[in-house]
Parts: structure tokens; sequence; C-alpha cells
């Protein structure tokens, strides 16, 4: 059995090339002239699995493309309502359901990224542009730095240590994340920026260092995610 399972993107966010198709990923698009309609997925299944099962396959399918149009756009786009309807064997009906949603706003149009693009990410590349993703929507000056740094991990991870991670990041990193210091190394970075040893984050001077440091580690994330995904746009 086959279902389409469409979802309705809403925000009416516009790209600047469209009609690009995923046949290989069974993905495609409904356009309104350049604005982005609906996402749709074409799900393989037997007649036993249930439509949340369903649902969460499609998801799964695009999630590699979400993350690379979060990145490139610079704002994930926003998911409203899900549609499926049944195609083998054929079904006149179409089922709609609430989804949730996410909060965004288009910063800017960009083309679809190409096919190859989309089906050749690896499963440590999606984490680590989900990780920036999650950086750039981060509210708190705390969380960003933790979901930037994320990045660098993975990498120093799936290079083996041939990525070093920046000395001063990573101590920056794990005085947001420890509420005692040991490392002398991180005492004296922070003893020298804010005249204490320990992150306090109800003390604005502290936060104010924070927010300067934080453009150095997603520039740096963005550097490490430029040298896998030149960009399309």
């Amino acid at each position: 059995m086959k279902t389409e399972v469409a979802f309705v993107v809403e925000g009416r966010p516009e790209f600047t090339s469209f009609g690009e198709e995923y046949q290989v990923e069974g993905i495609s698009f409904s356009f309104e002239g350049k604005v982005l309609a609906k996402v749709h997925v074409i799900v393989t299944h037997d007649g036993q699995t249930g439509h949340d099962e369903i649902l969460a396959v499609a998801r799964d399918r695009i999630e590699s493309l979400l993350a690379l149009l979060h990145f490139g756009r610079g704002a994930p786009l926003q998911l409203g309502a899900v549609e499926w309807q049944g195609i083998e064997p054929q079904s006149p009906v179409r089922i709609g359901l609430g989804f949730v949603k996410t909060q965004a706003s288009l910063i800017r149009p960009i083309p679809l990224p190409p096919r190859n693009l989309v089906i050749g990410l690896d499963r440590a590349l999606v984490l680590q542009l989900g990780w920036y993703n999650s950086g750039t929507t981060a509210l708190w000056v705390i969380e960003k730095i933790r979901n930037y740094f994320e990045v660098l991990e993975v990498e120093n991870v799936v290079t083996n240590g041939s990525y070093g991670i920046p000395a001063t990041m990573r101590w920056l990193r794990n005085a947001v994340s420890h509420p005692v210091i040991s490392d002398p190394q991180i005492k004296s970075f922070l003893q020298a920026h804010i005249g204490t040893d320990q992150i306090d984050p109800n003390n604005e001077k502290h936060i104010q260092f924070l927010e300067s440091q934080v453009e150095c580690i997603r520039k740096e994330a963005q550097d490490i995610l430029a040298r896998k995904v030149a960009p399309w746009w």
C-alpha cells in the first residue's frame, strides 16, 4: 500500500526556484506561484500500519530536507496541518489533521536544494545541521553556546580527532555547562573576562560576556558545515 502525506506549509515562504522533485525519496512540492504550499511524501506500508506510524515515517523522510532548508534560509519552515490520502489502493478521501507548528519567519528566499545534496546527507551531518539550526532559534545565550558547540563536538568525533576544537570554545562551553569549575585554564579564562571563576546566569555582566562570545562559536560551526554543504543559494 502507498499513502501520500502532505505537510501544509504556513507563513507563505517564497523560493527563488521551485518545482524540484526528489523522486528517489518520494518527495515533491506544491507551489502557488513562488510560494511553497505543501511538501508531499509517499510512504509505502502494509495494511496494518496506523496513521501515527505513517506520519512518523513521512517526517523522517523529510528530516534532511528540512534541516537543509533551515540552514539555507536562516529559519525553519512553519508546518501546519497534515493531510494524507491513499494512492495504492486509490482513495477519493483526503484526511486532514492538525500538526504541531514550529514558529518561524522567512529571513531570505532561496532556491530549493539540489536533489543530490538532499539524498547525499549522512546521519552525522544531519545531526550537525540540527544542532546549528537549534542554535539559531535558541533564545537563551547559554543554549546558543551549547547547541553551536555540539556541531564542533560531532566534527571532532567523526574526524577521529583530526579536527581540533579551539581551546577557548571548549572552555566557554564547559563554563556554561558545569556549576563548579575545576580546570585551572577555564578558571583563568573566566577570571580574565568576568573577574570570577564561575558563570552566574543571573549576573548581567556575565550574560553580556557570553553574548559577546556566541558569534565566534557560531562562525566556527558555520564554517564546518559550509565545507560539507556548499551554499546552493
